[in-house]
C-alpha cells in the first residue's frame, strides 16, 4: 500500500539522519578532547540536525538520486577537525577517525540490546511483524552498514585515516590530495558504493545472521527479517 512505503520512508529518513549527524558528532566529541576545539566553536556539537546540513551532500545529491528513481545517497556535512590541534596530531587524527564508525555501532548494539530486552519482557510490543520492532531492527541493520561502509580504507570514509595511521608519510600526498579535492572524488566513490555494498556487506550478514537467530530466537529473528524485506 503507498501509505505504507510512506512511512517506511520517513522511518528510515529519521533514522538515518539521526545515525549520520550523530556519526558527526563522534567526531567532534572525540576531537574536542584531543584539543581541537574547531567544531565546538562552529557549532558542530549539537544533534540538531540544521548545522550538519550541507547543500551538495545533503540535499542536491539525494534530490538528483530521487529524481533518477534511484535509492537516494549523501551524507551530513563532514565535521570540521584540524588534526594540528591534536595533543598528538597522528594518534588524534586515529582516534577522531574511528570515532564515527564507532558511534554507529554503539547505536546497532543498543537497538539490538533493547530489541533482546524488549523482546524477553514486554513480547507483544515487539511482535516480529510490528512496526516496533521494524524500527530497532533498522535502526541496527542501517548503523552497522554505516560502520562497515566508513572503514572502508579508501579516502574520503573514515577508514582511510586508519590506514594512513598505519602506512604513515607515504600517504600524505595522496590524503593532501583528496582533502583538497573534496566532493569531486568522493563521488564516484559513493556511486561505487551503491552498487559495491550489498556484495561486501554479503559476507558479513552471512555469518551475523546465525548469531541474531540464536540471540533473539530463531523463529523470531527469521520472521523479522522476512517482514522487514517485504516491507
Amino acid at each position: 500500500m503507498p501509505e505504507f512505503d510512506v512511512v517506511r520512508f520517513l522511518i528510515g529518513m529519521a533514522i538515518l539522519v539521526f545515525s549520520c549527524v550523530f556519526h558527526e558528532c563522534a567526531h567532534v566529541w572525540v576531537a574536542l578532547k584531543q584539543g581541537d576545539t574547531t567544531g565546538r566553536d562552529l557549532g558542530r556539537l549539537t544533534l540538531n540536525p540544521l548545522p550538519h546540513i550541507d547543500l551538495f551532500w545533503s540535499i542536491l545529491l539525494p534530490g538528483f538520486m530521487l529524481l533518477q528513481s534511484q535509492s537516494p545517497i549523501g551524507g551530513p556535512k563532514p565535521a570540521p577537525v584540524n588534526p594540528a590541534n591534536f595533543r598528538n596530531p597522528r594518534v588524534g587524527d586515529l582516534w577522531c577517525s574511528l570515532a564515527g564508525p564507532a558511534s554507529n555501532l554503539l547505536l546497532a548494539a543498543g537497538a539490538l540490546l533493547v530489541l533482546w530486552i524488549l523482546r524477553s519482557i514486554a513480547p507483544g510490543w515487539v511482535a516480529p511483524d510490528s512496526w516496533n520492532a521494524f524500527f530497532f531492527f533498522w535502526v541496527f541493520r542501517m548503523n552497522v552498514v554505516l560502520a562497515i561502509v566508513n572503514l572502508i580504507p579508501v579516502p574520503p570514509l573514515d577508514g582511510s585515516r586508519f590506514l594512513h595511521f598505519i602506512v604513515g608519510p607515504p600517504l600524505d600526498p595522496v590524503m593532501s590530495f583528496f582533502d583538497r579535492a573534496g566532493w569531486l572524488t568522493a563521488v564516484p566513490i559513493y556511486f561505487a558504493f551503491v552498487y559495491l555494498a550489498p556484495y561486501a556487506l554479503a559476507p558479513f550478514w552471512q555469518t551475523a545472521n546465525p548469531f541474531l537467530a540464536v540471540f533473539l530466537g530463531e523463529e523470531y529473528f527469521y520472521t523479522l527479517l522476512r517482514t522487514f524485506f517485504a516491507r
